[in-house]
């Protein structure tokens, strides 16, 4: 079951596909269920009749999303070295570093979900990008800002807020946290 800000913001972000914007940024913080989510939207994408990928940048996550849609019943193929293809299976699961040496074997899709969306501006994820402008693109972050600076505002036309760490925390689907932290700065010398 999908919690209710998950359900808004896939409400959010399908208003705005409705509306023309074909590429929004959903940020929602480290805990919040951006996997669940995103297995809820390409399961929904592929029973429309659509072609629908999400694009990860490790290992650890091609499995961890396996998992997750494996769980809902999403049938998908997965797209990253040591894998099968199985490249009629409308939803796939991507490796970027794969994707973009197999982009050649590949029908383009009609939607797109960039985990961690925040490496756009890097040279392989832009290069999949541009090759498929027609495509609607969905990106998700904690963090959406880059740490060199450059923004994310040339692929991504909107955002959608989710809820802040302490509405998590609050509603019971985060742990409160103690932080602790040396009175000083670390002697060096």
């Amino acid at each position: 079951q999908l919690r209710d800000y998950q359900r808004e913001g896939l409400d959010e972000i399908r208003r705005y596909l409705r509306a023309g914007v074909r590429s929004v940024l959903w940020q929602m913080p480290t805990g919040a269920g951006k996997t669940a989510s995103t297995a809820y939207m390409l399961k929904s994408a592929a029973e429309k009749g659509n072609r629908a990928w999400f694009v990860v940048h490790r290992r650890e996550l091609v499995l961890q999303s396996h998992r997750a849609f494996k769980a809902i019943g999403v049938q998908h193929g997965i797209i990253a070295a040591g894998f099968d293809l199985a490249m009629r299976r409308p939803v796939q699961i991507c490796s970027v570093g794969t994707l973009a040496r197999r982009l050649d074997r590949v029908a383009a899709p009609h939607l797109i979900v960039w985990d961690e969306a925040h490496h756009m501006a890097a040279g392989t994820w832009q290069s999949i990008y541009c090759q498929f402008p027609n495509a609607a693109h969905v990106g998700l972050s904690a963090t959406p800002e880059r740490l060199d600076g450059q923004g994310l505002e040339p692929f991504f036309r909107a955002m959608v807020p989710g809820p802040s760490v302490r509405d998590l925390i609050t509603q019971g689907f985060l742990v409160p946290y103690r932080l602790f932290a040396p009175a000083m700065g670390p002697d060096m010398s």
